[in-house]
């Protein structure tokens, strides 16, 4: 076993929630984004553990800042529920047909890209 292959075991993993575990190396821009996101909008939310979500977001921000640039991404939602928990919890708002994430005193803080066809019971085009 050599050196290379010593980092390689000790490198952290991340572990999606598919429970796939990936090297942060391997981990994509989006992907640490989305991270970064969802921990930092749900961190505020009752039952959601705020300083594992806050160290995750730091974490994230961290691997950004030295393998991007610093430059966090739209958050791009790979799955229903975080649309559906963002709207259910008031922290989605629809301005000139884009979406944007607020913060819980309704502050703009992000936006939201990607397929969206799939947020329920929301008229996706019209201004809230």
């Amino acid at each position: 076993m050599g050196a290379k292959d010593i980092i390689n075991v000790l490198e952290q993993k991340w572990t999606t929630v598919e429970g796939v575990r990936i090297p942060f190396s391997q981990v994509t821009h989006q992907h640490w984004s989305n991270i970064y996101w969802y921990h930092k909008v749900f961190a505020d939310i009752p039952n959601m553990a705020p300083h594992t979500m806050e160290s995750i977001m730091v974490n994230a921000e961290l691997q950004i800042a030295q393998r991007f640039h610093g430059k966090i991404l739209s958050w791009k939602p790979t799955f229903e529920f975080e649309l559906n928990w963002l709207h259910y919890l008031n922290l989605i708002r629809v301005k000139n047909e884009r979406l944007f994430i607020v913060d819980k005193w309704g502050h703009e803080i992000g936006e939201i890209v990607g397929n969206l066809k799939f947020v329920p019971g929301m008229k996706l085009f019209a201004l809230s």
